[in-house]
């Protein structure tokens, strides 16, 4: 198949899953299946493609680095569709049993978080843990195909294959998240500390995962961000920058709430830039503006992409770049100076919610930093391993400071390598917000001139690498330095 059919292709695949995904999000009737879908358009996703293409000699690096990344990543999803496809219906038909009766496996981890009585969420996370361990066999299965594809295309290992198809450098961004996870231990541990005190009850035994997401599910600042308000302070927030979103006519809202539908916020371009749908379902609560504020960010990328830029630059590109504009919009709640002017805290409420935004913001991104270097094991290490349970234990443990579930060492892994790039995309957008701060002030949410920077950042969509971006606004390096001294500082 030669470039130009494989970019038409791929443009029209992209698009028809916008449309799945947008009905399905809204929680109509779809026209087609996903399988339905992608069988319409199997002859992108073949090995013959992925060895022409790496063959062409009429593209930039650029160009043949994003084509391969997508090429690859449908070729991989393709071999590993029936098995993933088994484990999803595995999920949801393994039982646990809780005080109501029994539920699947899948409803049971959405229980989990929510879930008071310690000594009951313990003993449901346990429950949890030996679910998983029945569906274990089929994941190390996925995790060997991954390897054999690597090595049936002549790489050494997977990690080898990714790196040769994405922008990332993986030794340099291991010895970063080292970095993040050594000195930033002291802030976070004594942040821990706080909230273990703060919300929750006493207990004989060591502090688990499960409570750590309890705690941040269960969190008493949730009032302060109003269902009714959110989706005003959204529009305000974006008129400060000069953008009047229900004048955008490529940017479709939807702004109600789904009674009956349990959707997060979502964006969906269906066509780059002409055709973007913003989802709001308004619930109230931090983590709905986190994720509704991070949607924006996406569909204000998207909306003010170039229409001249090829199909890969549109579509593809550097994954953390667009990650990195929704984090810009998402990081907003943990501002000072936006809560001041949108939400109604008091100086108290206001000191006690940055305990408990740092805390959270310092636990997610240890986990990732983590999960990284659990991924590296796995996926640079030999076909068969039998130490990987120990493995994920000792480097989460040490991460995020907590007790993990060692049956979750193959549930807790991003195949598609996606950890890397929202370690980039938070280095970008930590990267940015100082720039924006230092040229236009603590309050350059409510300026035309950012809108205008950003825009012009836009324009380019994912074309460049998250480095080139961050080079060409003043920065020599791209690391987590400013990162780091954001949280310790």
């Amino acid at each position: 198949m030669k470039v130009e059919e494989i970019r038409k292709q791929g443009e029209n695949l992209i698009s028809d899953l916008g449309k799945y995904y947008l009905r399905k999000g809204l929680g109509k009737k779809v026209k087609e299946e996903l399988r339905e879908i992608y069988s319409k358009y199997e002859g992108i996703f073949t090995k013959e493609n992925i060895e022409n293409l790496k063959k062409e000699e009429d593209l930039s690096f650029r160009e043949k680095k994003y084509l391969l990344s997508f090429l690859f990543q449908g070729y991989i999803g393709k071999e590993s569709f029936e098995l993933t496809n088994e484990i999803v219906q595995r999920e949801m038909q393994t039982l646990v049993e809780i005080d109501k009766g029994q539920v699947s496996l899948t409803y049971a981890q959405l229980l989990l978080p929510a879930e008071k009585n310690r000594e009951k969420r313990l003993a449901l996370d346990k429950k949890l843990g030996q679910g998983q361990a029945g569906i274990n066999p089929l994941r190390m299965k996925r995790v060997d195909i991954l390897k054999e594809i690597a090595e049936d295309f002549g790489y050494r290992n997977y990690v080898e294959l990714i790196h040769d198809i994405t922008p990332v450098n993986f030794n340099t961004l291991a010895e970063q998240a080292k970095k993040f996870l050594t000195e930033t231990e002291a802030k976070y541990t004594n942040l821990l500390k706080k909230l273990e005190g703060h919300y929750l009850e006493e207990g004989n035994e060591p502090l688990q995962k499960s409570d750590i997401t309890y705690i941040f599910k269960s969190n008493p600042f949730d009032k302060y961000f109003s269902d009714i308000e959110l989706i005003p302070t959204i529009e305000d927030t974006l008129f400060g920058l000069g953008i009047n979103i229900l004048k955008q006519n490529n940017v479709t809202l939807s702004l109600e709430q789904k009674k009956g539908i349990a959707i997060k916020s979502f964006c969906c371009p269906v066509s780059i830039p002409d055709e973007i749908h913003l989802v709001f379902n308004p619930k109230g609560g931090i983590e709905d503006y986190q994720d509704s504020l991070h949607e924006t960010g996406h569909c204000q990328h998207y909306a003010h992409t170039s229409k001249d830029l090829p199909f890969e630059s549109k579509r593809i590109g550097d994954k953390s770049v667009g990650e990195g504009y929704g984090y810009l919009f998402q990081q907003l709640i943990a501002n000072v100076f936006w809560i001041d002017k949108f939400l109604d805290m008091d100086e108290d409420i206001l000191n006690k919610y940055k305990i408990f935004i740092d805390g959270y913001n310092l636990y997610i991104i240890r986990r990732f930093c983590g999960k990284l270097l659990y991924e590296l094991e796995i996926f640079s290490g030999p076909l068969k391993d039998n130490t990987l349970k120990e493995k994920y234990v000792r480097i989460m443990e040490e991460a995020v400071k907590v007790k993990v579930n060692p049956e979750n060492y193959l549930l807790d892994l991003d195949i598609g390598f996606n950890t890397s790039n929202y370690l980039r995309a938070w280095i970008f957008e930590s990267c940015l917000r100082k720039y924006l701060v230092e040229n236009f002030g603590e309050l350059w949410f409510l300026k035309k001139e950012s809108g205008d920077f950003l825009k012009n950042l836009w324009k380019s969509g994912s074309m460049y690498r998250a480095e080139e971006i961050v080079e060409s606004i003043g920065f020599k390096d791209f690391n987590m330095d400013t990162m780091i001294k954001s949280f310790i500082d």
